[in-house]
């Protein structure tokens, strides 16, 4: 907590996460920072899937609409209404000429796989 990162003032900043593998990303938790600047995250579009065409900014969106969170605020993103987008990269951008993308928290959550077990 209390730690935030941010790109410089540049058109369309994004940020991308490999998970590694492929896994149906179901939902996101986004954190805002709280002492200033919270305007900074208006707008922002949460993609998923397993291209990186224009470095993975044109995979499939997790929500039809861009989100606002507010300041110092941390907001749970639904991909595909809950459903789920499957893909091993999941980006954060903001679309505009002269912004900044501040992220101080990024939780990614996936279908949970059947566990195989083995009894003695």
């Amino acid at each position: 907590s209390g730690s935030c990162t941010h790109t410089r003032l540049e058109k369309n900043p994004w940020w991308r996460v490999d998970l590694q593998r492929e896994v149906v990303i179901t939902s996101l938790k986004v954190s805002n920072r709280g002492d200033c600047c919270g305007n900074r995250l208006n707008g922002l579009e949460i993609r998923v899937g397993s291209k990186l065409e224009l470095d993975g900014n044109k995979n499939a969106k997790c929500s039809p609409y861009t989100i606002n969170i507010p300041q110092g605020k941390t907001w749970t993103l639904l991909c595909n209404n809950g459903a789920g987008l499957k893909g091993r990269f999941v980006n954060i951008m903001l679309r505009g000429n002269d912004r900044i993308l501040t992220l101080c928290e990024v939780m990614v959550f996936t279908k949970k796989r059947p566990q195989v077990g083995c009894a003695f």
